[in-house]
């Protein structure tokens, strides 16, 4: 992991261009007075952070839906339509 302190950083043009004539691929954490700020991460990696979270939230949504469904006050669209009918 790179860490780099930005405290009172002069040139922030510089400094990344210099991170990318690097061809860096890993993560580089940004630290500011001791804590870390941000994070640089390449866009193949921030590509695949996005789909883990895409994939994450979908699976969020599914077992919700599932609870919703589990709540009596909730009826099929089938027995919605029966009851309609009658």
């Amino acid at each position: 992991m790179k860490v780099i302190k930005i405290d009172g950083h002069p040139d922030w043009e510089a400094l990344i261009k210099d991170l990318y004539s690097n061809g860096e691929s890993e993560p580089i954490f940004l630290e500011d007075k001791g804590k870390q700020v941000a994070v640089i991460v390449s866009p193949a990696e921030y590509r695949t952070l996005r789909r883990v979270e895409e994939a994450l939230s979908d699976g969020l949504d599914v077992e919700e839906s599932e609870e919703i469904l589990k709540d009596p006050k909730w009826i099929s669209w089938d027995a919605l339509q029966k009851q309609l009918k009658s």
